[in-house]
């Protein structure tokens, strides 16, 4: 059960990140994510709490809870995951919605605040729903066009 799981992780990893590197030309590329990348998981948002600011000068983040479902890198399978972010990036439309399922490629939490953001903006943040997606997409196999099918091998 656990080698059927990990590569049903990777397979919507690999089309999570393909269909993300099609939308636009200019991103990075995988290597470049992962290489940037002290965090790399999937998993789904627990828990989104905004924090108000220490002090008046201080600066608002939002604490983001994660349940792992496949750890890659820095992360175990199965932990749970606190990061934080400063709260900018949520008002400028980077927000977590509880129970959404995504995989992360997170730079390393900064030195006094610990504050973290995915690698290359919206780029080391790709939706599992979209990757899901990509693979029910129709197949061109030659001349014909199949609907894929989750686990086939077209060849």
């Amino acid at each position: 059960m656990r080698v059927r799981s990990t590569w049903r992780c990777g397979v919507v990893l690999f089309c999570a990140l393909l269909l993300h590197a099609q939308e636009a030309p200019s991103q990075l590329t995988v290597s470049q994510l992962a290489n940037r990348a002290a965090l790399i998981f999937s998993g789904a948002v627990l828990r989104v709490e905004h924090v108000a600011p220490a002090t008046e000068n201080g600066i608002g983040t939002v604490r983001v809870t994660f349940r792992i479902d496949e750890g890659i890198r820095g992360v175990r399978t199965g932990e749970r995951l606190t990061i934080v972010e400063w709260d900018a990036l949520w008002t400028s439309g980077e927000r977590y919605r509880v129970g959404e399922s995504l995989v992360l490629f997170l730079y390393a939490p900064s030195g006094e605040l610990g504050l973290t953001s995915p690698v290359g903006g919206r780029q080391g943040r790709i939706s599992v729903q979209q990757a899901v997606k990509a693979t029910e997409r129709p197949l061109a196999v030659g001349r014909e066009v199949r609907p894929a099918v989750r686990g086939a091998v077209v060849k």
